[in-house]
Formats: C-alpha cells, structure tokens, sequence
C-alpha cells in the first residue's frame, strides 16, 4: 500500500497524518485496494512533560496506530543515549511558548501606552520586536537539526522522512523583524523631534512636559517675582 505520512510539530504537541494513495497494483487486489483507498489517521500527541511521549507510545500501541505512526513515536519517545529528539522539541517549544507569552504581554502594555505616554512607545515597539525574534532563535537553538526517519518498502528502497522549519516559523521571524525595524525608526524620529504623537485626549505630553519644566524651571520664577516687585514699585 502506497500511503502519505505528514509530521507537524507544535509547542505543546504534534500531529502525525497517515494518508492512502492510490497505486497501480495488478488486477487481483482491486478488492484489496478498495478497502485501503479511504484508509485516513490524524492523531495527536502530547509532549508537555517528560514522560508523555512514552504515554503516548503505550497509548498508540493499546489503539492499534498503523506502523509508520508508531515509528515516528518511538523516535520521539527515546530519551537516552544520546537520542534526544524529543526531549529537544519539548524544551523548544516550552521556552519558545515562554518568551511568544512574554511578547503578546508587552504588546498589550505598548498599546495602553500609546495612548497614555507615547513617547515611550517605540521602546515597546523594539522590546516586542527582540522578544519575537528572540523565541526564533531559541526555537532553531533547540529543535533538532539531523532528525530522518526511514521507511523501508517491499522493493528495497528507503523513504525518508525529513523535518524542516515550516511557514509559520518563517511569518514569526518576519513579524519580529518588521516590529524591530518600526521600532528603531520611531526611536530615530523621537530623538530628532521630527514628528509627535497626541493621546485620545488630544493632549500632547511631549509639548505638554516641556512647557512645564519651561514654567517651573526657577529662571522663570525668578523673573515673574522681579516683574511683580517692578509692578508694585510703580503703584507706589
């Protein structure tokens, strides 16, 4: 039987997909073809902790999971010398999940202060920038690098399965990237004072703090107090 094995690995989790595929196989086993056409598994595993996957191997075993998805398990489930694939995708994704968590906190908090200081935004900006990227990095740091798993065939040849970076790692990356750049650009412009931000209040805080220290700065007070003494010297 000719069939499509798909791996998709999550923080927290994977999906292993098993898939038939039609052959060409001779005229005697069109019956058995037929009862293998609609063949279809999607599970799900867990790797939360450091015995899940080997939960997860006696649980496929007692369902009776087709071969190539109890491979993959197996290979997942191996925690010993020096077959550490799972372990590695575990530790990636927690520490991942940690620092995309911390991201998504400090963007609420660069959105209250947006509208309440903005002239700290584009410190925000460039903090949630270095935390996107940063979990990319500690992701590609983790993950394991040389992971194959072959599958032989009744015909002698070898079908390898390869894990590679998906599309959801390379939109994360170009995320932290683009906020990064935002970021540096907003800096850029708020210390050459070339553009300024007004809360929902319309109240400009940058004009707003600088005609304060302007008013308050003792120069100012000691001029008003010299006009003031000159005001009543004339009264009298």
């Amino acid at each position: 039987m000719d069939a499509i094995l798909g791996v998709r690995m999550g923080l927290e989790h994977m999906n292993v997909t098993l898939k038939s595929k039609s052959s060409t196989s001779p005229a005697n086993d069109m019956h058995k073809r037929s009862l293998l056409n609609d063949l279809e598994y999607n599970e799900r595993f867990e790797f939360l902790n450091v015995y899940s996957m080997e939960k997860e191997l006696m649980k496929s075993l007692q369902k009776g999971l087709p071969y190539p998805i109890i491979k993959v398990i197996e290979y997942l489930s191996v925690d010993r010398a020096g077959f550490t694939w799972g372990r590695q995708y575990r530790l990636a994704g927690y520490y991942t999940l940690c620092l995309l968590w911390t991201s998504f906190i400090v963007w609420i908090i660069k959105m209250v202060i947006l509208c309440l200081v903005p002239h700290h935004f584009c410190k925000l900006v460039l903090s949630v920038g270095v935390l996107i990227l940063s979990s990319d990095i500690v992701y590609i740091i983790f993950v394991p690098k040389h992971l194959h798993i072959p599958f032989p065939s009744p015909d002698g040849s070898l079908a390898i399965l390869d894990f590679r970076l998906s599309f959801c790692f390379y939109m994360t990356f170009l995320a932290g990237f683009l906020s990064i750049i935002v970021g540096v650009v907003l800096c850029y412009l708020q210390s050459a004072s070339i553009y300024t931000l007004q809360t929902f209040l319309s109240c400009n805080i940058d004009e707003y703090s600088c005609s304060f220290r302007r008013d308050s700065s003792p120069e100012v007070k000691k001029m008003d107090s010299i006009e003031y003494s000159n005001t009543l010297m004339e009264r009298f």
